[in-house]
């Protein structure tokens, strides 16, 4: 009788180790997660500040040239950092770094 009880008390008690540590590694995964998505938000801001400041010193091209011009800058930086790209996310960086700079201009 007491090496059942032995043996529920040990069973028990590795099942809330298991679920703690289950829980423990989720949120682990989550953290890992928000950090990356953080580190390439990050990229991708300076990425897109960068690349519409090069863009602009192209003289006599359209506004869709020069975007063009900066999705593929975005693209190359993105590639250098090892990190995802995202034409669509790339693209609506680019629009609020156009955004905030005719703002800041006043145009």
């Amino acid at each position: 009788m007491e090496s059942v009880e032995a043996a529920l008390s040990l069973i028990a008690t590795v099942l809330i180790l298991s679920s703690t540590l289950i829980g423990l590694t989720i949120k682990l995964i989550r953290a890992v997660r928000e950090k990356d998505g953080e580190k390439l938000k990050n990229v991708l801001v300076e990425a897109a500040l960068e690349a519409v400041a090069y863009a602009e010193t192209f003289t006599g091209v359209s506004g869709a040239e020069k975007k063009s011009i900066a999705l593929k800058r975005i693209a190359e930086k993105m590639l250098e950092s090892k990190s995802r790209y995202d034409e669509d996310a790339a693209s609506e960086a680019i629009e609020k770094v156009i955004s905030l700079s005719k703002e800041v201009n006043g145009r």
